[in-house]
């Protein structure tokens, strides 16, 4: 149970960098904790920009010696962030909205920022508290990144860029 709470712990996730050894955990309304003694201690992630309460689904990935949390909000249909761990440190990193067209159709879905860093109308076809998976790459020592949510995107350079992967003749890149 979470300290000061009389409910289970509603975990989201777990995983296990198993080249430290380090195991992070994300509790759905919490935030993401991290212990680095097999679970015996653990400590709040401080995450750039997140507070307490707004802290909706969270998914998590873990290899060598570097972590992602992409974090969504309690609303449950929008982003709050992504956010890449190295060492002891959280950083903030984007993943872009994209643009999908069709005849009578223009919607932005996922990501937290477009390529100005800013989305017209952010995560407006989003559902962070549904669609949600995240992973690195094997082989690639943290830098290669999958993320999905209601489309499918890659990034070979620890979340730095983003390739839009579900693309479709409707598609366009914001």
């Amino acid at each position: 149970m979470i300290a000061g709470s009389s409910s289970p712990c509603p975990a989201d996730d777990v995983v296990i960098d198993s080249s430290t050894g380090t195991v992070f955990a994300a509790v759905h309304d919490y935030g993401v904790f991290v212990s680095t003694n097999s679970g015996n201690t653990w400590s709040a992630a401080t995450l750039p920009g997140i507070t307490n309460g707004s802290v909706g689904r969270i998914g998590l990935a873990a290899a060598d010696g570097v972590a992602y949390a992409m974090v969504g909000s309690s609303a449950g249909s929008s982003y709050l962030g992504l956010f890449r761990y190295s060492g002891s440190t959280w950083l903030s990193v984007k993943v872009p909205c994209q643009l999908l067209t069709a005849p009578k159709l223009v919607v932005y879905i996922d990501g937290t920022a477009d390529t100005s860093g800013s989305c017209l109308n952010p995560s407006a076809f989003s559902q962070s508290d549904f669609d949600q998976t995240l992973t690195i790459q094997p082989g690639t020592h943290g830098s290669g990144v999958v993320f999905g949510g209601v489309g499918l995107y890659y990034s070979a350079d620890s979340a730095n860029t983003w390739t839009f992967l579900s693309v479709s003749v409707y598609s366009s890149p914001v």
